[in-house]
């Protein structure tokens, strides 16, 4: 299968590893193209805002997860209209396409499980930006399939570790998160699908307040964790549907995913190497 990947930052690579793996000729754009020895896909530079329509004509799969420049309404335009609407064109009517954008459109009550077809309205701009930007693009592309990650960690996104480690206890909203390697898979998986739904929320069994969080990861690393933190508020994402799917997370939860991480890290100094390290771009 020829595939086309828009954005190739650490969930596009990993994405197109397990297709260029599994035999499936892969093409990922971005915008400044580093040639990775040995990777086993092509790389093209490209303003994907500019791509033409029918450019990429024997594609069969379309996967669009570029990330904005910054955290502004602007970029949000750019990056899920322009530029999502240009590369969606670019590719055949009969291609099965995919956008990756966030969980931020699903509000709902304290304590609520909410799931994909949740109709509160976004009350932040992003989400509110993220929810516009679906509705233009399925009139386009009615078969649209949205993948809508939570926080992502993994190899490389140690922001959380950092808070930890800085002596911070965290709130009491709930967080939801996934691991990258789990939300990689699961495009994969859901992208070879011949029935998907019209969205899928990413994301892993235990939504947690933040507090709770930060306190498991703290004694991982040996500190003393935070005592019971504020009342639980905000709402809850439910995965059912990605389950439905046939999809089997393998870190189901944070401690399984920090575990991992923290091992990797080997019988060195915890705090020192994680302290050290650099978040992914």
């Amino acid at each position: 299968m020829n595939i086309l990947i828009g954005g190739l930052g650490d969930l596009g690579r990993r994405c197109a590893r397990l297709w260029s793996a599994a035999g499936h000729t892969v093409i990922g754009l971005k915008r400044r193209p580093q040639i990775d020895p040995g990777e086993g896909w092509q790389t093209l530079a490209a303003d994907m805002a500019a791509l033409q329509p029918g450019q990429f004509d024997q594609v069969e799969l379309a996967l669009f997860c570029a990330s904005p420049d910054q955290r502004s309404e602007s970029a949000y335009q750019a990056c899920y209209f322009e530029a999502a609407a240009a590369f969606m064109a670019s590719v055949p009517a009969a291609a099965r396409r995919l956008l990756v954008s966030s969980s931020a459109p699903i509000e709902g009550a304290d304590g609520q499980w909410v799931d994909e077809d949740q109709h509160c309205p976004a009350e932040r701009w992003n989400g509110k930006l993220l929810a516009a930007a679906e509705r233009q693009l399925r009139r386009s592309w009615p078969a649209l399939c949205v993948l809508m990650p939570s926080g992502l960690y993994g190899p490389g996104r140690n922001w959380l570790l950092r808070r930890v480690l800085a002596g911070e206890t965290g709130g009491g909203r709930y967080t939801h998160r996934i691991h990258i390697d789990d939300c990689a898979r699961a495009v994969v998986h859901l992208s070879a699908q011949t029935q998907r739904a019209p969205r899928y929320l990413l994301t892993d069994d235990a939504p947690l307040p933040e507090w709770q969080v930060m306190a498991g990861l703290a004694e991982m690393l040996g500190q003393t964790p935070a005592r019971r933190g504020p009342v639980a508020e905000g709402r809850r994402l439910s995965n059912r549907r990605l389950h439905a799917s046939g999809f089997r997370l393998h870190y189901p939860d944070f401690r399984r995913g920090y575990r991992d991480l923290l091992s990797s890290a080997g019988p060195v100094n915890r705090q020192q190497t994680t302290s050290t390290l650099s978040d992914a771009p």
